[in-house]
């Protein structure tokens, strides 16, 4: 009967189903694979969200409207899988793996989807270390999504790149897909707790896409003598281990000169206090809960505002009018 109906109805149709009902019935005929495949129903995605632990991935997909949620789990027959959450829509797929069953999803939805994406998250959970070891699902997962991405007729167009990996070398082989003219925003986690100096940035900080990019964030990462690559984010958070007087000096000088420069966020393992006023000056203001600074700028109208609290050090470029009066320098 649906393969009888004229396109312009069935096309009506589609439009009203949600996700899971557009997977089943691409089940039904090959005309309808190949109809739903052409016209890439509904699929007009903001954002693509996956979460992977050691016996469950769960997808997270969301438009201008709605969101959805699929979680792909083992058991022991098989794979369950539970749509949103609902106990009605729970469906056991026997003698398959779980992970196949993801990608395959996965896969279907990146051929189906049509719009650039706000934001693309994937956080591979720290559950999956044990004794020290990643679990090796880790690789074959990255693996088959990475394909994925790869395989699409249309590029990676996302404006967020949100990851949570275990390897450096996982980062830079997603980004480098990314289409770096679309590209805003790069936050980058790292897994793995125990191991902070995993990610140098060597390899993607010669990325377009880096270089492009307007805000940055780096967690769960100690980064040696990142200066040199973030200076030209309007934005950025990074961890480092210690700083000398020249490189904070050279920091505050370069944002001082930025056109561009927003927020940076410098977390310090080691903070010499004395060498803090000493760069920035004894004149500053001290509330009980951090010092604050007011340094001129060659940004017309503009101040930059320094507050240090604890091993944090925050940039800010700031409207010269919120200056308290005589704290100027």
């Amino acid at each position: 009967m649906l393969e009888q109906m004229p396109d312009v109805v069935l096309t009506k149709l589609l439009e009203k189903l949600d996700f899971q009902s557009i997977l089943c019935l691409r089940k039904v005929s090959a005309h309808l694979l190949n109809f739903i495949d052409d016209t890439k129903p509904g699929l007009h995605l903001t954002g693509i969200h996956i979460d992977v632990f050691p016996e469950r991935i769960v997808l997270g997909l969301r438009d201008d409207y709605t969101k959805f949620k699929a979680q792909y789990e083992i058991h022991e027959n098989g794979c369950s899988l539970d749509f949103n959450y609902r106990k009605n829509r729970k469906v056991l797929l026997s003698d398959m793996n779980f992970v196949d069953v993801f990608l395959r999803d996965f896969g279907i939805i990146w051929k189906l989807r049509t719009s650039i994406l706000d934001g693309f998250c994937l956080k591979f959970s720290y559950d999956l270390i044990h004794d020290d070891c990643v679990n090796p699902i880790v690789d074959r997962i990255f693996d088959g999504i990475k394909n994925v991405l790869q395989s699409g007729v249309y590029s990676f167009k996302i404006r967020n790149f949100d990851v949570s990996v275990y390897k450096e070398k996982q980062v830079s082989e997603l980004l480098s897909l990314v289409d770096s003219n679309v590209l805003e925003s790069i936050s980058i986690k790292n897994s793995n707790h125990k191991d902070s100096d995993g990610f140098k940035l060597d390899e993607i900080s010669n990325l377009d896409q880096w270089k492009n990019a307007m805000k940055a964030e780096i967690l769960n990462c100690i980064l040696i003598n990142p200066f040199q690559k973030f200076s030209h984010f309007s934005e950025a958070t990074f961890h480092i281990r210690m700083i000398s007087e020249e490189e904070l000096r050279d920091l505050m000088e370069n944002l001082r000169n930025s056109l561009s420069f927003q927020k940076f966020i410098v977390y310090i393992n080691y903070i010499d206090k004395n060498m803090i006023e000493i760069v920035f000056g004894n004149h500053f203001v001290d509330n009980g809960r951090g010092k604050y600074w007011y340094l001129q700028t060659k940004n017309n109208g503009k101040v930059l505002k320094i507050f240090v609290y604890g091993m944090m050090i925050c940039f800010t470029s700031v409207e010269i009018c919120t200056v308290p009066e005589g704290y100027l320098l």
